[in-house]
């Protein structure tokens, strides 16, 4: 009985089981490899910076009314941002301001008519403080603008009711 080879290499079956665990090491290395990674972009400096996205402690970033005599808002931006100078920071704090106030007054079965919304703007015109923190935060500076007055909640019931 003559034995023929018609080619070199000679698999046995222990041989295949022993090279399969190899083929898929290599089968899942490379599709790990091929993946895509996903670039995550960072936001445009002319919006405002979601709290929810910074690091900081909750305790410094308390918004609207801060018991009876304050109202805050937490303005968040890219540290060094020149793009937007303090007025219009100021500008969109004092709208974020009157819109939270308002919020807040309805969320308390208070109507907002047109006595309330000229009080808050007068308020916020009139007490309105744009002031940067002294928090330390490596990406982002911190402001807070504050509106302050004695009683201020009760001032502005009583203001809605007004006819």
């Amino acid at each position: 009985m003559s034995h023929h080879r018609k080619c070199g290499i000679h698999f046995s079956a222990k041989g295949m089981i022993a090279v399969i665990p190899l083929l898929f090491a290599i089968a899942l290395i490379h599709s790990s490899c091929a993946r895509e990674k996903q670039v995550i972009a960072p936001p445009p400096e002319d919006v405002d910076i979601p709290l929810n996205s910074t690091d900081i402690e909750k305790k410094y970033l308390s918004e609207g009314f801060i018991g009876s005599d304050l109202s805050r808002v937490v303005i968040v931006r890219p540290k060094g941002d020149t793009g937007s100078g303090l007025e219009t920071i100021k500008k969109r704090a004092s709208i974020r301001a009157r819109v939270s106030m308002e919020r807040t007054l309805i969320e308390e079965d208070v109507q907002c008519n047109r006595n309330t919304r000229a009080a808050l703007l007068s308020l916020i015109e009139e007490n309105g403080m744009l002031k940067k923190t002294d928090i330390e935060h490596a990406r982002y500076d911190i402001y807070y603008f504050d509106i302050q007055r004695t009683n201020m909640k009760q001032y502005l019931k009583r203001v809605s009711s007004e006819r």
